[in-house]
């Protein structure tokens, strides 16, 4: 295996919430970390590194679903997160390949472009910034 980067993988956030009341539904109760399965849908493999941020400094992000995402090749992925009784989520994103000028990586792989297809979604917004890799997606 050659290794592109030494920098840590991107990732994104979703935080899902009741579309009528805005309430996380992790903090509501209503989702349970089994409840969520994630799968890639261009082979339908299990998609693996992901896990459910609880007990963190930013309360505004409890109970969201963090996905790291480890690619080596440019792309344009599909992710289904199907939260179980309540909806199967589609995650659209871009992988591009990026130059570097350090002597430890000649290149390194950038997320981006992230977008939920199958549901009404808004970027996360804190302190008067907007961070378009937390996204929080009403169902």
């Amino acid at each position: 295996m050659q290794f592109l980067s030494e920098r840590q993988p991107d990732g994104v956030l979703l935080k899902f919430v009741d579309t009528a009341s805005g309430e996380s539904l992790v903090s509501a109760g209503l989702i349970l970390e089994s409840d969520i399965i994630i799968k890639d849908l261009s082979n339908g493999a299990a998609v693996k590194s992901w896990r459910l941020m609880l007990n963190k400094p930013l309360p505004d992000l409890h109970g969201a679903v963090e996905i790291v995402l480890p690619f080596q090749k440019a792309s344009e992925p599909n992710y289904q997160i199907s939260v179980k009784g309540k909806a199967d989520v589609v995650l659209n994103f871009k992988v591009n390949e990026q130059r570097s000028d350090g002597p430890c990586a000649v290149s390194y792989f950038v997320a981006s472009d992230y977008k939920v297809s199958s549901h009404t979604y808004k970027c996360f917004e804190y302190a008067g910034k907007s961070y378009a890799n937390i996204l929080i997606v009403e169902i």
